[in-house]
């Protein structure tokens, strides 16, 4: 499902109808906190977040605090363009 991005959103005071069709994308992040994934479990969606942490916990290599910090600030990049 397309959806507008975060920061595109916001350019727009988050009115859904300002926003054009064409920066709307398919989301490839659920951008949950690892703390809300840890409550509350992985996504279902097959996220790239989610999808890392289970092949993290699969290797058995654990998430550092560095990578935790620096995935909470990445909210770019989120989409995958479709056409």
């Amino acid at each position: 499902v397309r959806l507008p991005p975060y920061e595109v959103l916001s350019r727009y005071a988050f009115n859904l109808e300002q926003v054009p069709q064409s920066e709307w994308c398919v989301p490839k992040d659920c951008l949950r906190f690892f703390k809300k994934i840890a409550e509350e479990g992985l996504c279902e969606g097959g996220c790239s977040r989610c999808n890392g942490l289970a092949a993290r916990e699969h290797t058995g290599s654990a998430t550092s605090a560095g990578e935790a910090r620096a995935a909470r600030r990445n909210v770019t990049g989120s989409c995958e363009q479709k056409e």
